[in-house]
């Protein structure tokens, strides 16, 4: 019997009003970087943790291990400021560091751990990727910051496409 394998990741879901208010960003983004590949505002959200090839059998379990419900004194996440990551070629939205946001990764990243699954171990920089295949000169200041609320992780499947435009999945 083969097991059958997933890409999965654990991430925050981006608000439909935040979706919105980043994806009007896009047109600056294609004047600034004609070739750059827009990343639909459906898929934004904030990776915690980048697990990878996950059994599919281990799916239930993974999202077992999410928290269930978020601190009672959880600020929202005001982003300010379009940034890319050079290496990578992505071009994203992210704001000041947020209290709430580590302590979410530290927590779902130690729960993998403790159960034996790995994930990328980057240090977390919570960001919203916006574009691929792109690069800023400069970082882009938002004229006005964009509150998001956090809501609680989610784990989703990656490497879907769904009328040929790669989907996250919420699983």
């Amino acid at each position: 019997m083969t097991m059958a394998f997933i890409r999965t990741f654990v991430a925050i879901p981006c608000p439909d009003e935040v979706r919105d208010r980043l994806s009007e960003f896009g047109e600056e983004i294609l004047r600034l970087q004609p070739k750059a590949k827009l990343i639909a505002p459906f898929n934004y959200h904030i990776t915690l943790a980048y697990i990878g090839q996950t059994r599919e059998e281990d799916v239930e379990f993974i999202k077992s291990l999410l928290p269930q419900k978020i601190f009672e004194d959880t600020g929202p996440w005001d982003i300010d400021v379009l940034r890319s990551f050079s290496t990578h070629k992505i071009i994203y939205a992210c704001g000041p560091r947020n209290s709430t946001i580590q302590a979410l990764g530290d927590i779902v990243r130690r729960k993998l751990k403790q159960h034996g699954f790995s994930f990328d171990e980057k240090p977390l920089r919570p960001h919203i990727s916006l574009a691929r295949k792109a690069v800023l000169s400069e970082e882009i200041k938002l004229p006005a910051p964009i509150t998001m609320k956090i809501f609680k992780p989610e784990l989703f499947q990656s490497g879907i496409k769904i009328d040929n435009r790669l989907t996250y999945i919420k699983l």
